[in-house]
């Protein structure tokens, strides 16, 4: 998993080796390491004012970091299984997780504890990926059950599922202005959804050759984790 800090100045990385990255994208140098999981790491994400960083892992835990001094500040420890995706609100009060367990999870996040406000058995495989919408008000999630869910993120409620999908989404993006949705599944195809029709506009069209894709909308709406200002981007595929 790979993550760009709001201001576009670090890149957050996870790994199968355990280990948290920040890495200086101008340089390509390890700005610091951050270890304190057990197992490996299958998400990060920047909090919108970019001073934390949570990471979830297969050890079932999600873990908040402070940014300037690479120090954990606590562990969101509810799952019952390894967590594949987060993510912040848009205001940065909650964060939301989900992965082996089916369950989603939304906590309230401080400076220095956490609280969960409520969790749902949400799907009837693991969930693989989720995004909040820019706008705070809709939670998406992919499962491999092969279904897209477009939830209220007040109750976790489904609003509506797109089923059948060609494989596994096992990544989620939505463009900056809350339009699109970007779909990245494992054969290495990609689709574009319209978020208040929610039929898919473009796609499935093939992004890699080799299975797996990671995407993050950039700062102009295209697929790729993008920098804030869209000039760069990030991807991942699984490890062999």
């Amino acid at each position: 998993s790979v993550a760009w800090s709001p201001d576009g100045k670090l890149v957050a990385s996870g790994s199968y080796d355990k280990m948290v990255k920040l890495w200086d994208p101008t340089t390509g140098q390890e700005a610091k390491n951050l270890q304190d999981h057990i197992d490996a790491v299958f998400a990060v994400a920047f909090s919108p004012d970019g001073k934390h960083l949570a990471s979830g892992s297969q050890d079932r835990s999600v873990k908040i970091w402070d940014i300037a001094s690479g120090q954990r500040l606590y562990t969101l420890g509810d799952a019952t299984d390894g967590i594949t995706s987060l993510a912040y609100s848009p205001s940065g009060k909650q964060i939301a997780a989900a992965g082996y367990d089916k369950t989603i999870y939304v906590w309230e996040v401080g400076d220095s504890d956490g609280k969960l406000l409520h969790s749902l058995i949400a799907d009837e495989d693991s969930i693989l990926a989720l995004a909040w919408t820019p706008d705070g008000k809709m939670l998406i999630t992919s499962s491999s059950d092969g279904s897209i869910r477009f939830r209220d993120a007040a109750t976790l409620d489904p609003i509506r599922v797109i089923d059948h999908q060609p494989d596994w989404v096992e990544a989620l993006a939505i463009s900056p202005d809350g339009t699109r949705l970007a779909a990245g599944r494992f054969n290495g195809t990609l689709s574009l959804f319209d978020m208040k029709s929610f039929k898919e506009l473009i796609g499935p069209w093939v992004a890699f050759e080799n299975p797996g894709l990671g995407t993050r909308a950039s700062g102009d709406g295209t697929p790729g984790s993008g920098s804030p200002a869209g000039a760069q981007f990030a991807i991942t595929r699984p490890q062999n």
